[in-house]
């Protein structure tokens, strides 16, 4: 049992990519906790009591547009759960709240890595479900927590299993995981309640929040049609009540801190209530933009001119960055939107700086201190767009929304705004040139620091201590990202990279890690540009593995037979034989 116990403990140490505990906190600290006397209706709405009270095992989705506080719905739940849980010892919560601006949450792989951790924390005895999976892939544990199917079989046995006792689930923003992945997780949830796969004893409960989208609504319908679960609409008539106290005191607070007269501050009420349509965001950033009024008479005037959607308001906060930040705010947008999570201030800082047009006394070496010092705070030229969490001291966009304006085809065709524009795939290369830039600095030798070629031509990447990483503020960003912004930009690498001009050729390590990943991930075009560009055929892996063991094990066969064209042999072998 003690044995056990340490194995456990082993393997929630590997299963962690964030804490769900801090997550929610940090959540908390940067959304607020929300005003008093909110979200209370849906206590009193008898799908969520019927969910709550149940005997069996039940489906609840929460649906609502963007901006209209569901993230804020999900944490007051998560207390009153926590409190429910306080008085049941037989009652098991966990939760997951999803987040598209991160890596590390926004797939179901990482949502179910986090469930997991929190169920076998509360129940240790549920590592037995884990046990044989984890002995016969101790020396493979990555692989294990990649696979989808595996975490979901491990998590549904713990679900039917009743020293689990009844447990209760929550995942908000299920819309912000990622596409594929979040299918792929709906169509197992949905055979959870559909199939059989529980027993009728087990009592358990899943909550889920997300935005009305068409591909998750279908995905959870059963054959005949018919909502999995039971559906409820968090619309306008339902938030207002919660929405009109989040404004009365906003509105106080604001007019306190600028000493409206008491006139004004009703006007404001009046106005922002009539108009919000429900939606907090819109109201947030509005008041943002009235506290930005220097003077008071101009309030009135702001007033009669309020932006009548979201998409609007992000239209009028781009119209307010002047002539001589465009450019810079341009970079920084497109820095903060494509990032696989959030930057810090330094990070974004060094970004910039071995960016486009920016660092020239030397290309070759890192910007110093005194550079980077002046870039830190350029991010406020895009606010309210942009804030920094000083806990963290990363810069991230206000809401999951302003991610969708900026890449939506609305901005595309604005002609006065489209300079904002961000194409995924164009910015994905810019990010890539940007890491491999940094990467091959004289600092690195070229590469050659971050990725070792040894004598057997196996290349391995550097492992850096913490103080290295704290010294070097792009360094771990950029080691652990450039090839996914790499594979992100393959369509674009093919018009737009432009192999000497960018550098690509002077950091053969780098380079020929790259062959590599592109062979195993198939990217055939990606593969003839690196070889006629002089990477390696015969560069190694970590695990003695060529790029053409890697594209036959991943059933790659036109990357297979180009890379026989080129010369690879078939004999090859890796570590493992």
């Amino acid at each position: 049992m003690l044995e056990d116990n340490t194995t456990c403990q082993k393997f929630l140490g590997s299963l962690r990519l964030t804490d769900p505990l801090d997550d929610l906190e940090a959540t908390r600290r940067v959304k607020g906790v929300g005003v008093k006397g909110t979200c209370k209706w849906l206590l009193a709405e008898n799908k969520y009591v019927a969910w709550k009270v149940g005997d069996k095992p039940q489906l609840l989705w929460l649906v609502g547009g963007p901006g209209i506080g569901k993230t804020m719905i999900s944490s007051f739940l998560v207390g009153e759960l926590e409190r429910k849980a306080g008085q049941d010892s037989a009652m098991t919560l966990a939760y997951y709240f999803c987040d598209n601006k991160d890596e590390s949450r926004n797939t179901a792989s990482a949502l179910l890595r986090g469930l997991l951790l929190q169920l076998l924390r509360k129940r240790p005895i549920l590592f037995k479900h884990v046990k044989k999976d984890y002995y016969e892939m101790k020396d493979r544990l990555p692989e294990l927590l990649r696979n989808l199917d595996s975490l979901w079989r491990i998590f549904r046995s713990m679900l039917k299993d009743h020293d689990a006792g009844n447990v209760y689930i929550l995942v908000d923003a299920l819309d912000e995981c990622e596409k594929s992945s979040q299918k792929a997780f709906l169509t197992h949830l949905k055979r959870l309640f559909t199939g059989q796969q529980l027993d009728g004893n087990v009592a358990v409960k899943f909550l889920i929040t997300c935005r009305p989208e068409q591909e998750i609504e279908d995905t959870l319908r059963d054959d005949e049609g018919r909502d999995v679960g039971e559906r409820l609409r968090m619309d306008s008539p339902k938030i207002n009540s919660d929405l009109f106290k989040f404004i009365d005191v906003k509105v106080d607070e604001l007019s306190s801190r600028k000493g409206y007269p008491v006139e004004l501050k009703q006007e404001i009420k009046v106005v922002l209530t009539e108009q919000a349509g429900g939606t907090f965001l819109w109201a947030s950033l509005v008041l943002d933009d009235i506290s930005r009024t220097k003077v008071t008479s101009k309030v009135r005037a702001k007033l009669l001119e309020l932006p009548s959607s979201l998409g609007q308001v992000y239209n009028r906060i781009l119209k307010g960055i002047d002539d001589e930040s465009r450019e810079d705010a341009i970079l920084i947008l497109q820095l903060v939107v494509i990032a696989r999570r959030p930057l810090t201030s330094r990070e974004l800082a060094m970004a910039r700086a071995v960016g486009p047009e920016k660092w020239k006394e030397n290309k070759n070496m890192l910007p110093p201190a005194r550079v980077l010092n002046e870039l830190r705070d350029d991010y406020r030229c895009c606010e309210p767009l942009l804030y920094q969490d000083t806990e963290t001291d990363t810069i991230n966009l206000v809401h999951q929304s302003a991610k969708d304006y900026l890449l939506s085809s609305d901005l595309q065709v604005n002609k006065e705004l489209s300079r904002y524009h961000i194409v995924a795939d164009k910015t994905n290369l810019l990010v890539f040139q940007i890491c491999w830039r940094y990467l091959s600095m004289e600092e690195f030798d070229q590469g050659r620091t971050i990725i070792k070629r040894d004598e057997k031509n196996c290349l391995k990447p550097a492992v850096f201590p913490r103080e290295c990483l704290d010294s070097y503020s792009f360094l771990q960003y950029a080691c652990q990202e450039w090839q996914e912004h790499a594979l992100a930009a393959s369509s674009a690498l093919m018009t737009d990279c432009k192999f000497e001009q960018d550098g690509l050729e002077k950091a053969s390590t780098l380079r020929d890690s790259w062959l590599l990943r592109a062979a195993e991930e198939g990217h055939e075009a990606v593969v003839q540009l690196l070889l006629e560009n002089g990477a390696e055929l015969y560069s190694k892996d970590s695990g003695s593995r060529t790029p053409l063991s890697l594209a036959a094990g991943g059933g790659h066969e036109a990357v297979v037979r180009l890379l026989l064209e080129k010369g690879a042999e078939l004999d090859s072998k890796d570590f493992f034989g």
